[in-house]
């Protein structure tokens, strides 16, 4: 072999290895899966009451949330927080700027007769036209055959007001197999422009 057919074919093999090189990818390490940020608790618990119904029962991770955060049915007479005080500002509706202030009030129960109250004060700046109150109350304890699951579920509203602020109470006596209890405020405000909410729990 001469040695210019030896350039050549040194060439040749030379070339042909640099396009394989180039043209082969190089994989990206694999990363593991992360699950998403869960939601606020206020976002989730609005989830859970709108997601099931008296008589349902919830999911492993749902009744987990709800232990967690919920306000258990003491012994007879005993009272318990159903949540927090709270003082919460929003706005929207384009310069419209609305609180919900006070106390989700008390849960008194002994396993099946449970009373609850609660009340807050809803309050709009100049902006605010109209407004409402509500509160969602639900009970969960013994549903089905040994299932967790909603055993009372209650929605009380002041309607559409139109006013800037307004007090809202209410007030129940229930019966149930209850052990946990989980109240959320909402609160909707409605200016020449639109509406917003706060809402919380």
């Amino acid at each position: 072999m001469t040695t210019a057919l030896r350039s050549v074919l040194r060439f040749g093999l030379t070339a042909a290895a640099t396009a394989a090189f180039l043209s082969a990818g190089i994989a990206a390490p694999a990363h593991a899966a992360t699950d998403p940020a869960l939601p606020p608790n206020d976002t989730r618990l609005q989830e859970i009451s709108e997601r099931y119904e008296v008589g349902d029962e919830l999911s492993p991770e749902d009744e987990r949330f709800i232990k967690s955060i919920g306000t258990p049915v003491a012994a007879p007479g005993t009272r318990g927080a159903a949540a927090n005080c709270f003082n919460t500002v929003r706005t929207g509706g384009v310069n419209g700027r609305g609180r919900a202030q006070g106390c989700h009030g008390s849960v008194i129960g002994n396993g099946i007769t449970n009373s609850w109250r609660t009340g807050y004060t809803a309050t709009g700046n100049s902006q605010v036209r109209k407004l409402r109150a509500a509160e969602h109350i639900r009970a969960y304890g013994l549903v089905g055959s040994g299932g967790f699951g909603v055993v009372y579920s209650r929605d009380v509203s002041s309607g559409i007001l139109n006013t800037r602020s307004h007090q809202f109470s209410r007030s129940a006596t229930f019966k149930a197999l209850a052990a946990y209890v989980t109240v959320q405020y909402d609160a909707t405000f409605w200016t020449s422009r639109g509406s917003f909410s706060v809402v919380g729990g």
